[in-house]
């Protein structure tokens, strides 16, 4: 489906037959012995690849109240550079970040910063990582080094009703390869944290 909105041409990505993304992350040290770890367990390195995400609050909405979020992320790989607008919904529970997530690929990340701001929505944040992309079907993980955040691995699938299910078994792999507490904020909180932290050392 292709949808013309000013100069920016959107088309949207549809998850197969689910639309409940279910993901969880825990902070780790040393990438190179979780990449080694993967690799024992069969998982495939794809791809590695920088995001750039910048995030928006509503004109009327809180999105911290309502466990929201809204943001253009900007994909650079070595073959070139993609944009896409993701619609995050409230978490379904308090252990993962398991959410409903809608995604358009738009064809400009400026071009479409500005028609958010035309809507009077508000850059917050943006967060950039570096991603070490692995394949272990039917689990997505990245090994993550986040900036001004330190390094994370996260691992997340996609469920439909019984995503509880689907959740066990991602907390459940991230332990079984040596990670500890499951970090619960998400890498917007944790940088907006610091920086209100920064800001109060400065009161």
């Amino acid at each position: 489906m292709m949808v013309m909105v000013g100069v920016v041409v959107i088309g949207v990505w549809m998850m197969e037959d689910n639309d409940i993304e279910v993901e969880a992350k825990a902070r780790i040290g040393d990438h190179e012995d979780i990449c080694r770890m993967l690799e024992s367990r069969g998982a495939v390195f794809e791809e590695k690849v920088l995001h750039r995400d910048t995030y928006y609050a509503h004109p009327s909405r809180n999105y911290v109240s309502t466990d929201e979020a809204i943001r253009v992320r900007t994909v650079i790989r070595e073959e070139g550079v993609e944009y896409r607008m993701t619609y995050k919904g409230p978490r379904l529970d308090a252990v993962s970040k398991t959410r409903e997530e809608v995604e358009v690929g738009v064809d400009s990340g400026e071009a479409a910063g500005k028609l958010l701001e035309r809507l009077r929505f508000k850059p917050v944040a943006t967060v950039t990582k570096k991603r070490l992309f692995y394949s272990l079907p039917p689990l997505k993980i990245t090994v993550d080094d986040v900036e001004g955040l330190g390094r994370f691995v996260e691992v997340e699938t996609t469920a439909g009703d019984n995503w509880e299910r689907a959740r066990d078994g991602v907390v459940a792999f991230i332990h079984s390869i040596g990670c500890g507490n499951i970090e619960k904020a998400s890498y917007l909180e944790l940088l907006l944290g610091l920086r209100d932290a920064d800001a109060d050392k400065n009161v």
